[in-house]
């Protein structure tokens, strides 16, 4: 059974059709409608369960071919960091140091400075 997001997917697109009669193109107009609306991330992870439907099918003899077999995963990139530049880094070490205990605005400042994350600092 398909999770309960990719059943609001996939059951309107296909309804109670036989696994025989599921086109591709069915599911191209789907992933296309959906590209406006969510990143290829998301439209891949609702692929998953779809091509294990039909892979499944494939392995009970009950279909020749999955009509998901040439659609490809979407491309997604992860957002790039988006560090402090130096005016930012500055502005902050200077409003810690107006407010903060000394220490506070020094592990800041190592912080900044050697590029560790939080938890990598806290181990050092």
């Amino acid at each position: 059974m398909l999770p309960r997001c990719d059943q609001e997917i996939w059951i309107p697109a296909c309804g109670d059709a036989a696994l025989d009669v599921v086109k591709p193109s069915q599911n191209k107009e789907v992933i296309a409608a959906r590209v406006q609306k969510v990143t290829g991330k998301t439209i891949n992870n609702n692929l998953i369960p779809l091509r294990g439907i039909f892979a499944a099918s494939i392995d009970d003899e009950l279909i020749e071919r999955s009509p998901v077999s040439n659609i490809r995963c979407l491309r997604h990139q992860h957002p790039k960091p988006d560090p402090f530049d130096r005016e930012e880094m500055e502005e902050v070490l200077t409003y810690l140091a107006g407010h903060y205990d000394e220490q506070v605005h020094n592990w800041y400042e190592f912080a900044f400075g050697t590029g560790l994350r939080p938890s990598e600092q806290i181990v050092a």
